[in-house]
């Protein structure tokens, strides 16, 4: 503590010098004012001689008047002061009591925003606040006059401002402290405080940052405005970074750029990101798959007025577990977010938030919903531009629990309603400040949505009677009553149908899900024609497509979006060369070039080739999704066709019941698995029974895809896969080659290279099965042998079988007489059968929701769901009991089910590389 030096006495033998004349002398020698003066003096004289009596009667002792905080330490005081000081007012009071009190007040502040950069370089805040793990010194960066009346408040800072604003309106970047200085700054701020956490600032360079990474390894969260891809190279090194705010661009206060140069090096460096916000930035969807790919603990991404270029949004789905997507004041989204099946979606996102932007784009708003179909929590708050046609997108999401509405004053109370209907899990509603939605038109259904939900904030005009503090929904006989507590206690009752009157189900209309178009994506190289030349002497062509490209790279494993990006740039490569004719030697040389420059490479490049020898051969494929109800198979069927490239998918559905109401067949309208058995025997004999049937039904799409040599999936609880395995003899799928016989057959896989086909199959006791009920084809060239491997497979099961011995013994005499089969001189087939098993709790969970919005359940109105599931269970063991002759059995949960496709997708193709390669040379020549 420093004190001012005192003067010194003066000398008494130095002359005096003469004084001048002074103001009080000339008081002195006025009487008026002395007789004043001596007034006061003699009013002031009594009170103090009353002090002095007053004191010496206190009891206290002269010492009690000295400081007793002296006598504790610093330490306990800190924990003292720490205890108190709850407030800022508080911690100012304290300061004021003693020197000793402001420096331990300051040893207990943590959070300080600095307004004189000063301060910070001249080393006073580390000595005055060595315990700071906050610091805000985005205002002191600025060179603004204090006294200054004009303030500029931003979401993003707040400045005083000259007068003499600058006349390009970037006054920010002009007044703003040169970058020596801001890192000069950084540097002792760094060396003083080690324990930084958060730090917000503004203009720094890369050589700042890089000292306050070097010196606070503990920095946790990080603000950065006016940030460009060099600066990012310092944040790079914030290994324990874990929140970060990038601000680039700011219309009217700086101008900076960040792309996906520097979203590339941050995602390399910072893998331990939680929260990022981007504000004002700009990149594409390298930058956006780079940081989804790298920072894998990523929670929550904020987009604010971002300059996104157009396809970034399909590299959402790379964070995988992203769980909170915000987008702030944007004027866009995704103007060409490009084909909505290559978009992908986040399983793992929760909350969707969208605050102050502009939503008027159908096709950005598509590819949002799209992306996010997976959300729990959706917030729409003074967004423009959202009307009905753009709002009923959000019927994609099927999955809402939480709905908040605010500022949004183009939808009506029609336009809510058919969403939140196609809503089932809703819980919360909230519904503030929209004014074309009114109580008026709040319709009965609406009305018993609302009974049904937890959470109810109905507040959207001034004038609304369903007030914000519902206190409780009750149900009434004859309507329904929503209560609530307000200053004059009113009750509002909506209507509703007579009491003993059912509310029909056509007074809640649900609305499907919209199918948008999937070839949205367009380029301007999509206006010139590519001519692909084939053949030795280049006689035909064909004009490249990218849509149909694309595809061909997916089939290989390559992600959609990837496989976008490739076919764009081969595209855009043979349109700068001015390669407008090119051989498909050479279209595929350049094609391998680009997927290896991606980093697919031989594996890759092998599969694409492989696929290419197996469409040219037309080999006929068929893939065969057999299960139970509710195990994904539609679902399965779907995504693998689409992986794939095939376009042919039936359902055994749909012929099921074409057949039961446009034909004779014996077919009933409740399902073989909601009937009642005697014995499991009998639901297994019927059940085969119904899939011979549905078999005849389709025989015309295999025969067609046998002949053409065109692929096909076909998925349905109605397929047995032991009937449509090919049979080694013949080249061709049972029963197609015999169109004009009636038979009805069933194969049974023994093993690779066996099968056998059983005209019908009788199962029950040995009471029931007489030698006239049902007997066995001797047509089709069954071994005695094969009928009794049938036999031992069913009796495996459990299952009883009957055969007539004559018949076996005809067999037998007919295996002598076999003459030679002629071959057909096609490809031979490759079938794939799977069999897609849940396991018995999912399964139980899912059918249970799934049977009671069945149409056959008011049929049924007695049915048991123990049975039901018993049933369930006979026919899925029935279907599994075929893995010991080669059946493939996949087990499917709605947890890992982009795995199991995955595998799926990969072993499919391995069937087909083992069926191109069984044809071999001589096949490849023929086709």
């Amino acid at each position: 503590m420093s004190f001012r030096s005192e003067n010194e006495n003066p000398n008494p033998t130095t002359p005096v010098p003469p004084s001048k004349k002074r103001w009080s002398d000339l008081w002195a020698k006025s009487k008026p004012i002395n007789q004043m003066v001596m007034a006061m003096k003699l009013h002031s004289l009594s009170p103090r001689r009353a002090a002095k009596a007053n004191a010496t009667l206190s009891p206290f002792p002269a010492a009690a008047i000295a400081d007793r905080t002296l006598l504790l330490s610093d330490q306990i005081l800190l924990k003292i002061l720490a205890l108190v000081c709850d407030s800022p007012a508080q911690r100012n009071s304290n300061s004021l009591v003693c020197k000793r009190w402001l420096n331990l007040q300051g040893r207990l502040l943590r959070f300080l925003t600095i307004s004189d950069w000063n301060f910070l370089l001249s080393g006073r805040l580390i000595h005055r606040f060595p315990n700071l793990n906050h610091v805000d010194l985005l205002s002191a960066a600025f060179v603004s006059p204090g006294n200054s009346a004009i303030l500029l408040s931003h979401r993003v800072l707040s400045v005083h401002l000259h007068s003499d604003l600058a006349p390009n309106w970037c006054f920010c970047q002009e007044n703003m402290l040169p970058v020596e200085v801001i890192d000069n700054g950084l540097a002792t701020l760094a060396a003083g405080c080690p324990n930084l956490r958060r730090l917000h600032v503004i203009g720094a360079s890369e050589m700042g940052l890089l000292s306050v990474a070097e010196e606070c390894p503990t920095l946790q969260e990080l603000e950065l405005q006016c940030c460009s891809d060099n600066v990012l190279r310092g944040i790079a090194a914030c290994a324990n970074l874990q929140i970060l705010k990038l601000v680039g661009h700011v219309d009217g206060l700086y101008s900076s750029v960040v792309s996906d140069i520097g979203l590339t090096i941050l995602a390399q460096g910072c893998k331990r990101l939680v929260r990022l916000e981007l504000c004002g930035c700009e990149g594409s969807f390298d930058g956006i798959k780079a940081i989804g790919k790298c920072c894998v603990m990523l929670e929550e991404l904020t987009f604010s007025d971002h300059k996104m270029d157009d396809g970034w949004l399909a590299a959402i789905p790379f964070c995988e577990n992203l769980k909170t997507l915000r987008f702030q004041s944007c004027k866009r989204i995704d103007p060409n977010p490009g084909m909505e099946e290559y978009l992908g979606s986040c399983s793992a996102l929760e909350r969707l938030h969208l605050q102050k932007c502009q939503l008027r784009d159908k096709k950005s708003v598509s590819a949002l919903f799209s992306v996010c179909r997976d959300v729990r929590e959706i917030v729409l708050q003074d967004c423009w531009g959202l009307d009905n046609s753009i709002f009923s997108f959000a019927m994609m999401c099927r999955r809402v629990r939480l709905f908040y509405l605010e500022g949004c004053s183009l939808l009506t109370t029609e336009d809510l309603e058919n969403v939140i209907h196609s809503w089932k899990e809703l819980q919360s509603l909230r519904v503030v400040s929209c004014k074309n939605i009114k109580d008026c038109e709040i319709s009965t259904a609406l009305a018993t949505l609302f009974t049904s939900l937890k959470e109810l904030r109905w507040s959207p005009d001034t004038k609304s009677l369903l007030q914000s503090s519902v206190t409780g929904i009750t149900m009434a006989k004859k309507g329904v009553c929503v209560s609530m507590k307000k200053d004059k206690e009113k009750e509002v009752v909506v209507g509703s149908p007579a009491s003993g009157e059912d509310i029909d189900d056509k007074q809640r209309p649900s609305f499907p899900p919209g199918r948008f178009s999937t070839r949205n994506a367009s380029s301007k190289y999509d206006f010139v024609k590519v001519k692909v030349w084939l053949g030795d002497n280049a006689d035909h062509y064909y004009v490249l497509s990218r849509f149909l490209l694309s595809r061909m790279l997916t089939v290989t494993k390559i992600p959609n979006h990837v496989a976008i990006k490739i076919a764009l740039e081969l595209k855009k490569l043979l349109i700068d060369n001015s390669l407008l004719d090119v051989s498909q030697s050479d279209l595929e040389v350049n094609l391998f070039k680009l997927m290896e420059r991606r980093g697919y490479g031989d594996e890759y490049i092998n599969r694409y080739k492989m696929m290419t020898r197996f469409h040219h051969q037309r080999v006929p494929l068929v893939i065969l999704v057999c299960g139970t109800a509710c195990v994904g198979k539609s679902t399965m069927a779907t995504q693998l066709a689409q992986r794939l490239n095939l376009p042919n998918v039936l359902q055994t559905d749909m012929v099921y019941e074409l057949l039961r109401t446009s034909t004779d067949a014996p077919l009933a309208s409740i399902p073989v698995w909601a009937r009642e058995f005697g014995s499991p025997e009998e639901l297994i004999t019927e059940f085969c029974r119904e899939c011979r049937v549905v078999r005849k039904g389709l025989a015309g799409d295999l025969k067609k895809a046998m002949k053409d040599g065109k692929p096909i999936i076909i998925e349905g609880m109605h397929l047995d896969p032991s009937i449509y395995l090919v049979d080694d003899e013949n080249k061709s799928p049972s029963g197609v080659h015999s169109e004009n016989k009636e038979i009805n057959p069933a194969v049974v896989t023994l093993d690779e290279n066996a099968t056998i086909q059983i005209k019908d199959i009788h199962v029950g006791s040995s009471d029931e099965t007489k030698g006239d009920s049902k007997i066995l084809s001797s047509n089709e060239g069954v071994s005695a042998d094969q009928v009794e491997a049938v036999s031992n497979a069913l009796t495996s099961m459990g299952l009883s079988v009957s055969i007539p011995g004559q018949k076996v013994a005809s067999l037998r005499d007919l295996e002598t007489d076999k003459t030679t089969i002629s071959k057909k001189s096609g490809p031979k087939p490759i079938i794939v059968p799977i069999v897609l098993k849940m396991a018995e709790f999912d399964h139980k969970a899912l059918l249970e929701e799934w049977i009671s919005t069945r149409t056959f359940y008011d049929k049924c109105p007695n049915l048991d769901n123990e049975k039901l599931m018993a049933n369930m269970k006979t026919m899925q063991d029935y279907l599994c009991s075929f893995t010991s002759q080669g059946l493939t059995v996949v087990n499917v949960s709605t947890t890992t089910f982009p795995q199991t496709l995955d595998w799926l997708h990969g072993y499919l193709l391995q069937c087909i590389e083992l069926g191109i390669n069984e044809n071999g040379p001589a096949q490849v020549a023929a086709a």
